[in-house]
């Protein structure tokens, strides 16, 4: 068993979220496009549905990717990497 200071999941949940706003604000400036090639080549690369990148395009932006958002496919960058593992939901110990 271990000591925890009172608040200090508080703090820690608070620390994650302040980490997971710095990457969203960090992939913003990359743009949609850049940011919708990055998807597409993770939806190639790792065999999902092709609708899955209209949801994390619409998670990240709040509106569904326009025609002109569209282009080839593109390797992610880091910032882009940090941020599809920070969404992926955390399993919990049974």
């Amino acid at each position: 068993m271990t000591l925890q200071y009172p608040g200090e999941r508080t703090f820690k949940a608070l620390v994650r979220r302040n980490d997971h706003d710095a990457r969203v604000i960090a992939l913003l400036r990359l743009g949609p496009q850049r940011v919708y090639a990055g998807l597409l080549w993770v939806q190639r690369d790792r065999n999902y549905n092709r609708g899955w990148i209209g949801h994390a395009f619409r998670e990240l932006y709040g509106t569904w990717p326009r025609p002109r958002d569209k282009g080839a496919p593109m390797r992610p960058s880091s910032e882009f990497e940090e941020w599809l593992a920070s969404r992926k939901p955390k399993r919990k110990p049974r």
